[in-house]
């Protein structure tokens, strides 16, 4: 209980300074559906254990399409760590998350780089598919 007060107090601070709230590897660890009832964070980054194989696996979709039916409604924003293939980008943001990053997306880097082109215009017709 104390934990939670000091929390709210830190993050209330926080705010009036400009600084929003992410709370990283969701669905890992210590960082599940406590963690973001008590929090409120505006971003969540989905851990890569739901992300992985989320295109064959129904029960990933599943998981991933609760988490979204959640944060959708109240602004809180997604990102998909993991992405390593097509299909996996295709589904996630088919289902609605709304930030990407993974090996499909770009490696990592010492140097800043732009997205691929084909990787640019694959993410831009799946966005078009998903808003009409």
């Amino acid at each position: 209980r104390s934990d939670k007060k000091t929390f709210e107090t830190k993050k209330r601070k926080a705010e009036a300074w400009g600084a929003q709230i992410a709370l990283d590897d969701f669905g890992s660890g210590y960082n599940t559906e406590s963690s973001l009832l008590y929090m409120s964070p505006d971003y969540i980054k989905l851990d890569m254990s739901i992300i992985h194989g989320v295109d064959k696996d129904i029960n990933r979709r599943n998981l991933l399409s609760s988490i979204l039916s959640y944060t959708k409604p109240r602004n809180i924003i997604t990102i998909a760590e993991g992405i390593e293939t097509k299909e996996e980008m295709e589904t996630v943001l088919e289902l609605g998350v709304d930030l990407l990053q993974g090996f499909y997306i770009a490696k990592p880097d010492l140097e800043v780089k732009q997205i691929p082109e084909k990787i640019k215009k694959e993410i831009i017709e799946i966005s078009k598919n998903r808003l009409s």
